[in-house]
């Protein structure tokens, strides 16, 4: 069974998420996009079910989310994102790596460093993003 949850950042989890990721890239416009993930997401083969349906846009994979990221892998992601000009954002694995994604968007929307927008009502605006939980993501 397949599920969307569609917010500011949009969940697709269930059987068959990855191969809807090509038409969320159409949906977005997307030509250049960043995949947020970690190591063993890699190793596992999603990511590379995720790529090939990136065939039609540049893309970049970020792997280097480690449990309970830091303020540097952070800012190594953001550089990236920016370097690249990413006009769209992907965050697959778990927590760790769906909070990379998520700190990249609130920084490339705004600018900074992550440590300005600990708090409550510290957000201007955050950039959307697509998410795929790693254990929906099939």
């Amino acid at each position: 069974m397949l599920s969307v949850i569609k917010n500011v950042t949009e969940i697709v989890w269930g059987i068959g998420a990855v191969e809807k990721v090509s038409e969320l890239v159409a949906k977005n416009k997307a030509r250049n996009v960043l995949v947020i993930t970690d190591k063993g997401i890699v190793n596992s083969g999603v990511i590379r079910a995720v790529t090939h349906q990136l065939s039609q846009v540049t893309y970049e994979v970020f792997d280097e989310v480690e449990p309970n990221p830091s303020v540097r892998t952070v800012d190594k992601a953001v550089e990236i994102c920016r370097r690249l000009n990413a006009d769209m954002l992907i965050g697959v694995g778990g927590g760790s790596p769906i909070d990379v994604a998520k700190a990249v968007g609130v920084l490339h929307a705004n600018g900074g460093s992550i440590v300005q927008y600990e708090g409550i009502d510290t957000l201007l605006r955050c950039w959307p993003f697509q998410r795929l939980p790693a254990r929906e993501a099939r």
